[in-house]
């Protein structure tokens, strides 16, 4: 069982799989293809909002997803009260299997007294037999929590963000801010960088995320020891002839002698040989990943940088970091 603090849930987590939660999507999978696991979605039953309304709304939204992926859902439902259903994902000669419904639990809001949570779980298709008892309990250990409210700070320095209680600011500077907790287990780091010029003040060229992203982490000092997940947005022109172009990578470090769990997103912006862009990290143990990176992630995007003649680009990157966060939440679900 895994307690999310900071999205408010508890959720059941077989040994060695992991929790990630975004946009409300709750994802939890065995391995970092996610050819095998579940996913949750919450919603208050709220006056006009039916299970049956949430299991269809929550099955089309995800056959829309995937068809833009390249890959097709097709489901099947039986309408009730707690409504079910069956569903396959392919892609290619690749085929997952799933099941899906609706669970209906107590809550008691200003607005309504239940919650429905769609639920759907899926495997390979010749395991599905022997993994859905497991899935399946994934779901059934899924409580509401009440969750820890974050505060606002403004104006620390050059920066707006939210931290919640027990965090501190570590790190700050013109350009920099680093944010800890649980004794330093977790932390989140944001950076305008640049910008640099091989030749000039860097050492390597950067002509892409992924070079600005290694370039970054040497600077850092981290070593990434595995990628468990990546995606990039397609590169967008910039006014003065070159590009601007986000990425988006899970991965596992080592620094120190130490294992972490992380994300970075990171923008850059690429003029022929000058690049600069803003690159956000979000860190913590593998003890204490699967309840803290929804957390990390609020964080991250909450991130403001303020201060003149760099407001107009600061505002562009921070709007691309939402618009980026959706297509996350959107590839939460099974992937082949």
């Amino acid at each position: 069982m895994v307690t999310d603090s900071y999205d408010g849930f508890k959720v059941g987590v077989p040994s060695g799989w992991d929790v990630s939660s975004l946009q409300g999507l709750i994802g939890v999978t065995a391995n970092a293809a996610g050819t095998k696991g579940a996913l949750l979605y919450p919603a208050l039953l709220s006056r006009g909002v039916t299970a049956q309304g949430l299991f269809t709304a929550f099955m089309s939204y995800e056959q829309r997803v995937l068809r833009k992926e390249g890959e097709t859902l097709t489901y099947s439902e039986r309408p009730g009260a707690e409504p079910i259903g069956s569903f396959e994902v392919r892609e290619g000669g690749t085929v997952l299997a799933g099941r899906a419904t609706v669970l209906v639990l107590p809550l008691r809001t200003a607005a309504t007294t239940q919650v429905g949570v769609a639920f759907a779980y899926w495997a390979p298709e010749a395991q599905l037999a022997a993994a859905a008892p497991t899935l399946a309990e994934i779901g059934r250990c899924y409580q509401p929590e009440r969750a820890a409210l974050f505060q606002l700070f403004r104006k620390v320095g050059p920066f707006t963000f939210i931290m919640p209680s027990g965090w501190r600011v570590s790190g700050l500077s013109q350009n920099y801010i680093q944010l800890n907790g649980f004794g330093s287990g977790a932390g989140v780091d944001y950076e305008l960088w640049g910008p640099f010029e091989q030749g000039v003040n860097a050492t390597q060229p950067i002509t892409s995320t992924g070079s600005a992203i290694g370039y970054m982490f040497n600077l850092y000092g981290i070593k990434v020891t595995q990628v468990l997940a990546g995606y990039a947005l397609p590169e967008q022109p910039n006014p003065t002839g070159g590009f601007q172009a986000t990425e988006y990578m899970e991965f596992i470090r080592t620094l120190n002698g130490k294992t972490t769990h992380g994300f970075v997103n990171m923008v850059a912006s690429i003029n022929g040989p000058s690049a600069s862009g803003v690159i956000r990290l979000g860190l913590a143990s593998p003890a204490l990943w699967n309840s803290v990176n929804g957390g990390l992630l609020q964080m991250m995007g909450s991130i403001q940088h303020n201060f003149s003649g760099d407001l107009q680009q600061i505002a562009q990157i921070n709007r691309q970091w939402q618009d980026f966060s959706g297509q996350v939440a959107a590839r939460s679900g099974p992937r082949p």
